[in-house]
């Protein structure tokens, strides 16, 4: 879902979908944090939200993805 204009925070109940395995979500307006329940998507491998709004700091949940490969912020 990159390149969409998209814009808001991440939505909460993405972070429900435990079989996701990218997220995409570069080059949008999306602002807010990146949730502690991201440590929740164990079959992420791909994670990108690079030239967005987004604020604070990457949780440290983000260790417990051991499939992610590849991480662009």
């Amino acid at each position: 879902m990159d390149f969409n204009d998209l814009t808001g925070s991440i939505p909460e109940g993405i972070y429900d979908l435990s079989a996701l395995q990218q997220m995409d979500l570069n080059d949008n307006d999306i602002t807010g944090t990146i949730s502690t329940r991201i440590g929740d998507l164990s079959q992420l491998a791909f994670f990108q939200v690079d030239h967005n709004l987004l604020s604070g700091t990457i949780p440290s949940q983000m260790g417990l993805l051991t499939n992610l490969s590849e991480y662009i912020r």
